[in-house]
């Protein structure tokens, strides 16, 4: 059982997934647990009217519940109150978007946001300010305005610090990135600015509009709004861009075009968005290209979208967030959210990749390597994949269940990707990332992608396959009684087969990858988990690997890693296994 096995809903995933994503944001105060099991419990599975009326009546009580603790002067549990309130209406209207102009969907969307301006405006119970350090921000964009919130970091609020800017993805709001991120990012010291661009809630309730691919032309109002406005507590050079969900595809894309991001995250990371679509119907992009103008696509898409719970709520959603007059259209739109082109290569700044190893939306297949390693595939920029696992309750897609333990190793990494300042030891450190060489990704690093895909898979036979028939594999750290080099195809096998037997490989928790100018060479500091199967103890080594590869395949492998290390931990002899 991992986290994304369903507790309540089993017939209908998405029902769980929006379930276990109230039952994350626990973590920062977004729901209590009995308050969503209760819920549930009075919702039918595939009843949007159940499902409305149940979180609506839940909602509506914990909110009148935190006006009178307000009116009785009990600020902190008011607080408390009203953030919890502000996520139930949040997603009470989830599955109502078939009819946007349904009365429901707005009714519960302004009294959400009511509820979470009330919560802000009470100072955190550690802050000795009067007024909060969470503001409601008004950013100006053609001619409208944005909605969104500043938060000051909960040390140094009135200093010059490192800023993050946050948005959601597909269907989530700028409040609920409070949950996800925005509130520990300020416990840590960083400075905050989340919003809600076009095709997001604010912005689709307020003026209509509807989202756009070039999510660069989004970013960089909010990029001038923060520094006009806000540049005095703004370290310029530290500006970072998370997003999450779809917003793992529209950061990075952001990103490639707008030099004032620092460093990008992806939670996650997402090459073509359009991948969903394909998982769900059971084409490739080529195959919808060819049939999206027919009329009869249309019908085809609603029909797959009436057996399927997800493509159902997603087609709900997407026609109106996207302007899609019809299915084909909406299918037309979303194959514009992607990084083909050559976009992910233009990236210059570090970018964090997370993986969720079970993702509903976007994980792969057999066939495929899951969206998050497409993109690590393509980017040439410091890079690092962090893979969230079943074992650590973290593998749901964008980690919910788990937001502290995700929040935190986003933000730790972010930490020290801002490489340490001298003058200011309290600040997340400043990048010492080498610009990469390589102007484009490489034929090496597909390969290496292909390598850690099949080792987390512990499909070895395909691991093997991927060497060449003259393939050498060196060891230049491995004791004198073992073997530095194997150069035939026998040995090698043996080796790959001796590591299924001492190590049962479960992720690869933290990737960095360095280009070189040879296309067909690369180097990767690679963080390895498992389980060592003789002694049962986690395994859990770092690996330095020289790779070299010629029509799509290894010729040349050299692996660095601690000997001693291993053998502690598998219970074999110093450099028998060396993954």
């Amino acid at each position: 059982m991992t986290s994304s096995t369903p507790l309540l809903f089993p017939d209908h995933p998405q029902y769980w997934f929006e379930t276990m994503r109230m039952l994350g944001h626990t973590s920062f105060g977004g729901s209590e647990v009995g308050e969503v099991l209760a819920t549930s419990a009075s919702i039918a599975a595939g009843d949007q009217d159940s499902w409305y009326d149940a979180w609506l009546q839940t909602a509506d009580r914990v909110a009148e519940g935190a006006r009178q603790d307000s009116s009785r002067g009990r600020l902190t549990s008011a607080r408390e109150g009203f953030l919890r309130a502000a996520n139930y209406y949040r997603n009470a209207d989830f599955f109502l978007h078939a009819d946007p102009h349904d009365p429901r969907v707005r009714h519960a969307y302004r009294l959400g946001v009511r509820c979470f301006e009330a919560a802000i405006a009470i100072s955190r119970p550690f802050e000795e300010a009067v007024a909060s350090s969470i503001t409601p921000v008004q950013i100006p964009y053609e001619g409208q305005a944005l909605r969104g919130y500043l938060y000051r970091a909960a040390q140094g609020s009135d200093e010059r610090r490192p800023t993050i800017v946050m948005h959601n993805g597909f269907d989530g709001s700028a409040e609920e990135m409070h949950f996800f991120g925005a509130e520990a990012a300020a416990e840590r010291g960083f400075h905050v600015l989340t919003f809600d661009g076009p095709g997001q809630p604010a912005a689709v309730h307020d003026h209509g509009l509807t989202f756009r691919p070039d999510w660069e032309n989004v970013v960089g109002p909010v990029l001038d709004f923060l520094l006009a406005e806000h540049g005095d507590i703004v370290d310029s050079d530290r500006i970072a861009l998370l997003g999450v969900s779809l917003g793992g595809v529209l950061a990075p894309r952001a990103a490639a075009f707008e030099p004032r991001i620092a460093a990008v995250v992806c939670n996650d990371g997402v090459y073509d968005a359009l991948g969903a679509v394909e998982a769900l119907l059971g084409l490739t992009r080529a195959e919808m290209e060819a049939r999206w103008h027919d009329p009869a696509f249309s019908t085809e898409v609603e029909a797959a979208a009436a057996e399927q719970p997800t493509l159902r709520w997603a087609l709900d959603h997407g026609l109106w967030v996207m302007g899609a007059a019809d299915a084909a259209e909406f299918v037309r739109t979303y194959a514009q959210y992607h990084l083909l082109d050559g976009v992910a290569e233009r990236i210059s700044c570090p970018v964090l990749v997370c993986e969720a190893a079970s993702d509903l939306f976007f994980a792969g297949d057999e066939t495929s390597l899951s969206q998050p390693r497409q993109l690590m595939a393509h980017l040439s920029a410091p890079a690092t994949l962090m893979t969230f696992t079943s074992a650590e309750g973290a593998d749901a897609h964008c980690h919910v269940g788990a937001q502290r333990l995700a929040a935190g190793r986003m933000l730790d990494w972010l930490a020290e990707t801002f490489a340490a300042d001298p003058s200011d030891p309290g600040a997340p450190a400043r990048s010492t990332a080498v610009t990469p060489q390589t102007p484009v990704s490489s034929p090496a690093h597909a390969v290496l992608m292909r390598s850690i895909e099949l080792l987390a898979a512990m499909d070895l036979d395909g691991y093997v396959d991927l060497f060449a028939e003259d393939a050498v594999i060196e060891f230049p750290y491995a004791p004198p009684d073992r073997p530095r080099r194997l150069d035939d195809p026998s040995s090698v096998r043996d080796y790959v087969m001796a590591i299924g037997a001492a190590v049962t490989i479960e992720s690869f928790p933290s990737l960095v990858v360095h280009h070189l100018t040879d296309p067909h060479s690369i180097v990767a500091e690679v963080a390895l988990h498992g389980t060592a199967v003789e002694s049962g103890a986690p395994y859990d080594v770092q690996y330095v690997w020289i790779l070299e590869e010629r029509d799509g395949r290894i010729t040349r492998f050299r692996d660095y890693w601690t000997p001693t290390q291993t053998a502690a931990t598998t219970g074999h002899a110093a450099g028998e296994v060396a993954p």
